[in-house]
């Protein structure tokens, strides 16, 4: 579904993905600020470091 998204150019802000397995996801042009990843495991994704930073923050987030 998320790689269908990254493909459509879509605006993910908002979007919650957590919970999920995300697999074989290019994240690198998108802005991920405001999407949810709780909990989320990634197999074989490809992040921008910027977008890295953002999942790291939400992962050490005390809200999580």
């Amino acid at each position: 579904m998320l790689n269908l998204l990254v493909q459509l150019e879509t605006d993910l802000t908002g979007y919650d993905f957590s919970r999920l397995t995300i697999r074989n996801c290019d994240l690198r042009s998108l802005n991920l600020h405001g999407v949810n990843f709780t909990q989320a495991t990634f197999r074989d994704c490809v992040f921008s470091e910027s977008n890295f930073y953002l999942i790291l923050l939400s992962v050490r987030s005390p809200t999580s």
